[in-house]
């Protein structure tokens, strides 16, 4: 899954009228390792990225793909959005991959949404 972060950090940062350090500072790194972020050069786990979402008090689903595209060398791309889904090749095996597939997304929202639950609750 392919994650919109440096995207959005790069449109975040510039709507809110900071510098590159500005926010590197307020994310405790390096200005060079926070342009590096932003322009797509490392990646983060997602506990980097939960920080990231704290620190700037922007929602999770901000970073996470409006569409994701599983690969099938026998049929070709699917295209799947959150919620609901397309399948551009009507295949009983491939909607069940990408209804699986959809279950984990959702489930790991949910535990990422509860983890910052914790984490407000710390917090106030």
């Amino acid at each position: 899954m392919k994650l919109k972060v440096h995207e959005n950090l790069l449109k975040i940062r510039e709507k809110r009228n900071l510098s590159q350090q500005d926010v590197a500072e307020m994310l405790g790194m390096s200005i060079s390792a926070y342009g590096r972020l932003e322009r797509g050069e490392t990646s983060l786990d997602i506990n980097q990225l939960v920080k990231i979402c704290e620190k700037l008090d922007v929602p999770i689903q901000d970073f996470l793909p409006d569409t994701i595209t599983f690969h099938n060398h026998n049929t070709g791309p699917i295209g799947v959005n959150f919620g609901t889904y397309t399948v551009y090749q009507m295949n009983e095996e491939l909607v069940k991959q990408v209804l699986d597939e959809n279950k984990k997304l959702h489930e790991r929202l949910n535990q990422i949404e509860e983890m910052l639950r914790m984490i407000t609750e710390k917090l106030f």
